[in-house]
């Protein structure tokens, strides 16, 4: 399970799993600055 489990990223932390993203929403630069102000 966990050899399993340690696939699903690459070595740099992209998620491997095919359409993951797909509709994930890009944020903002104004969202973008109002995570980085807190």
């Amino acid at each position: 399970m966990v050899q399993l489990l340690s696939t699903l990223h690459d070595a740099n932390g992209k998620v491997n799993v095919d359409h993951f993203s797909d509709d994930v929403v890009e944020l903002t630069e104004f969202e973008k600055e109002q995570i980085k102000a807190k």
